[in-house]
């Protein structure tokens, strides 16, 4: 019996689907620009919602050249309407965009110990090791291979409504 797997595009039509029709919807994280308040294998829960209300410091659903993207707002431009994000372990920020391509708000995150935390602002620590991750590889290779052990060691993985 043949197995489909679906394409990375037809998983992100799925999402923005989901996010159309329910406004709210579970997105597996795979990349590691948001570290440390995002971590590869993490589920954040996304709502749609107006752009016009997303403010800096929001974490934020867009698409980009058919791809989506978790970042952190930096820079709104009102009079112009558009954006500016940047993840947190990312040394430059992003290039502005139309803020009609943003799909959601990223509301909170259930992480491999079965927390579930809020995606506001990070302490000093979190900080520290962000700013190390986006100017170190070896510093992100290291953080996410720690990381690797320790999810493993748990044996827990939060169950996701759609990975894109």
């Amino acid at each position: 019996m043949a197995v489909l797997s679906p394409s990375p595009a037809d998983k992100q039509l799925l999402l923005i689907e989901v996010l159309s029709e329910h406004g709210r919807a579970r997105l597996r994280v795979t990349g590691s620009s948001m570290l440390p308040t995002l971590w590869p294998g993490d589920v954040v829960v996304l709502e749609r919602g107006s752009p016009e209300t997303f403010r800096v410091g929001d974490v934020i659903l867009f698409q980009n050249q058919e791809r989506l993207f978790l970042h952190r707002i930096v820079a709104v431009d009102q009079s112009a309407h558009r954006v500016t994000t940047r993840g947190d372990a990312m040394p430059q920020a992003d290039p502005a965009f139309c803020r009609d391509q943003i799909l959601a708000k990223a509301l909170s995150v259930d992480n491999c110990e079965g927390r579930i935390k809020t995606l506001s602002r990070s302490s000093l620590f979190a900080k520290l090791l962000g700013l190390a991750v986006a100017h170190s590889d070896f510093a992100g290779r290291l953080v996410l291979r720690l990381h690797e052990l320790r999810r493993a060691g748990t044996g827990k993985s939060p169950a996701p409504v759609c990975e894109a």
